[in-house]
């Protein structure tokens, strides 16, 4: 449901009044405003069957606003009761058949009932009646994707064009449309190709670096979001997501002048306190890290990145138990976060709890077995364990369901040396090196003592790019 931008978790004047009439049942006046603010609070508190007596008065009160009609709908809707909501729907558009919304209201009420059928035929009828097609477009395809039609779903999403935007609000709905059906690439385009037309607007080149950034075009999301900060520069979002993008890039000090920057902006945003503290994490500063991490805790007490940042200080720390207190805190918060459980997991293998270490790495792999750095980490904690068959084990049987990395083949690499299984590990590191030369070192963080062999330094000069010309 749309509701007011303000929350509504307080008595108003105009509730009051209006309970007080209806206690009572003596006549009083209650404007249109009042009413408004009567059912928006009703309904952000979910109450409501007293938001649908509340409506009803306002159309006995208002019976030609078709607004009423909408909002009556919308609260039929989630009641549940979808035949009753289609009736308000259609009353409101009887009064108002020009407002485009109307449409859209009564597509969602399918929508919420798996009626996606129904909604597609509402959306076209829209269509035909010559409103904005933009939006409608959007809903068609994602309703085609909801009812498993792929190809009619992307064939409307390329219908769209960039010139018939009208509203920058409409632009999320577009982005969300591409994303869904894994269409990044027309994306790109389409945003493209509004810029072109659209170039002051700072909206869409946010969403076009976070678009860039979704497929790991990490230079093509800096440029993007530089032109969001060239249009509004007072603007803490957008710092804040430029530093986003310098953390994934590994330039943690220019990531910090970017939330520093967000924070000069809006000192109010606990989650970007949160992002600073993972910067200085990374540089392993684990007081300044912890410092921010406190910071963001004030502003919000239930900023989980913030407790399990000041977890994973005390890792750095060797801090271990700390570490266990506070993570588990995050992970009351946020009891499906990964990356939360692979910190725990890290603790409890620096404090010589192997089996607590083993249980947390077996249920991520379990609900998401495409967790590499989860598998990596197992894999390890079997190594130093002694247990060097199962460590090579796991990892080998997972390799061929994970996207292909080079973290993997190099840790294959180096367990096979160490099991002196060289024609084995020779084979791995061959891949490794194929794939990501740079990487190299990998092998020799595990396998340190084949960091002089001949063998070893011969291979990788083969695959050294630096070597192809000469």
């Amino acid at each position: 449901m749309k509701f007011d931008e303000n929350n509504f978790n307080s008595e108003t004047d105009a509730v009051k009044k209006y309970e007080k009439y209806l206690e009572t049942g003596n006549s009083i006046y209650l404007s249109e405003e009042e009413m408004d603010e009567v059912i928006n609070y009703y309904t952000y508190n979910d109450k409501y069957k007293q938001a649908l007596i509340a409506v009803e008065n306002s159309i006995s009160l208002y019976p030609y606003e078709s607004i009423y009609y909408v909002k009556k709908s919308e609260i039929l809707n989630e009641l549940g009761k979808m035949n009753e909501a289609l009736k308000a729907i259609d009353k409101a558009m009887a009064l108002e058949p020009a407002n485009h919304e109307n449409y859209i209201s009564k597509g969602e009420i399918y929508e919420k009932f798996e009626e996606y059928n129904k909604a597609i035929d509402v959306y076209k009828e829209a269509i035909k009646m010559r409103f904005n097609p933009t939006i409608f477009i959007v809903k068609i395809a994602v309703n085609y994707h909801f009812a498993d039609k792929l190809d009619l779903a992307k064939n409307w999403m390329r219908k769209l064009d960039p010139k018939l935007v009208d509203e920058e609000i409409t632009l999320i709905e577009i982005v969300f449309g591409f994303s869904l059906l894994q269409l990044q690439n027309q994306c790109i385009d389409f945003l493209i190709s509004y810029t072109d037309e659209n170039p002051y607007s700072e909206r869409a080149w946010l969403l076009l670096s976070q678009i860039y950034f979704e497929i790991g075009e990490l230079k093509k999301a800096l440029w993007a979001i530089d032109f969001s900060i060239a249009i509004k520069d007072y603007v803490s979002e957008f710092w804040s997501i430029k530093g986003i993008i310098h953390f994934k890039k590994e330039e943690y000090n220019t990531a910090i002048e970017s939330f520093i920057k967000a924070i000069e902006l809006d000192s109010e945003e606990s989650q970007t306190f949160s992002e600073l503290g993972q910067c200085y994490l990374k540089l392993n500063d684990w007081q300044t890290a912890r410092k921010h991490f406190k910071t963001a805790l004030k502003l919000e007490r239930d900023n989980a990145s913030a407790w399990a940042g000041i977890g994973s200080s005390f890792i750095l720390q060797n801090k271990n138990t700390d570490a266990v207190h506070y993570l588990k805190r995050a992970l009351k918060l946020e009891p499906c976060n990964e990356s939360f459980q692979l910190e725990l997991a890290k603790a409890y293998f620096n404090l010589e709890k192997y089996q607590q270490a083993d249980n947390i790495y077996f249920n991520i792999v379990v609900f998401n077995p495409d967790n590499t750095e989860a598998w990596l980490d197992w894999s390890y904690l079997h190594w130093e364990m002694g247990n060097y068959h199962e460590a090579f084990e796991k990892l080998y049987l997972a390799s061929p369901s994970l996207p292909p990395q080079a973290e993997v083949l190099y840790r294959l690499a180096s367990y096979s040396f160490l099991r002196k299984k060289i024609k084995e590990g020779t084979k791995f590191l061959e891949e490794a090196l194929g794939l990501n030369f740079n990487k190299k070192d990998l092998f020799f963080k595990f396998a340190p003592k084949f960091i002089n062999s001949k063998a070893v330094r011969e291979l990788i000069d083969m695959y050294n790019p630096e070597n192809y010309y000469k």
